[in-house]
């Protein structure tokens, strides 16, 4: 266990989660490291992404220098030994704060993302508000709530500030028991194909113009060398024949 967070904070859905997947089966195993708070903090000023300072660079023994969850995964805040190499965290504010990044660095491609999100949500369960039992608010606000879904408005407001899965631009789609296929892993091949495909085309040379030249003088006795061991075996013949 590690993080900043403080022993009297409440398990979040996605400890649990992770919890439980510990219970259900005793040979996985989690180091987990807890945050207080999403964005980084020095005393009581945020330290944005478009701020120029690199929360990476920032004193953590200072206790007024609290990280925020994406910056603990991306500066490998944890111990000496070990650090946190993912995070848990929901759609939206993920969304929000890959997107808020890229734009803030001016990036513009998946490679230069410091932070993805990889494959599917899981458990997706959305929000809900409770209300007092037995209030008369609950069918207007529900019919409220339809109403904003019917008309478009809710997806015109994820739109707006960005948090819909397309406004996402870190985002690594990962096959079902395969490897994520990223620009610099996809580069390295090229470069080892190319590589491959050279020493083919110098090696089809070599052997179709540079051998014969290099060494058609060895061609050429043994040829010789045939045509004499022909003679002098017809001449054996030749001899027995007399004979």
């Amino acid at each position: 266990m590690g993080g900043n967070g403080v022993a009297a904070d409440l398990p979040s859905m996605q400890f649990k989660y992770v919890q439980s997947i510990m219970q259900r089966d005793l040979s996985a195993h989690f180091k987990i490291y807890t945050t207080k708070i999403m964005d980084t903090f020095v005393g009581t000023s945020m330290v944005a992404p478009d701020s120029g300072v690199d929360p990476c660079k920032l004193n953590l023994k200072d206790p007024s220098v609290q990280l925020g969850a994406f910056d603990f995964v991306k500066c490998k805040a944890g111990d000496e030994v070990e650090h946190p190499q993912a995070l848990i965290f929901d759609a939206v504010s993920a969304i929000y704060q890959l997107r808020l990044r890229y734009e803030a660095f001016n990036f513009t491609s998946l490679s230069q993302c410091q932070l993805v999100t990889v494959g599917d949500r899981f458990f997706p369960t959305g929000l809900g508000l409770g209300f007092p039992k037995n209030t008369t608010l609950t069918i207007p606000f529900s019919r409220a709530v339809e109403l904003a879904r019917s008309s478009g408005a809710i997806q015109k407001y994820l739109k707006q500030y960005g948090i819909r899965d397309e406004d996402n631009p870190c985002h690594e789609i990962v096959d079902e028991g395969g490897l994520v296929l990223t620009i610099a892993l996809l580069s390295g091949l090229f470069v080892i194909v190319t590589s491959l495909l050279v020493i083919a085309l110098i090696m089809g040379f070599t052997f179709r113009f540079i051998w014969p030249l290099c060494f058609s003088h060895l061609d050429e006795e043994a040829r010789k060398q045939h045509e004499a061991d022909l003679a002098a075996a017809e001449e054996e013949e030749e001899e027995e024949e007399e004979e």
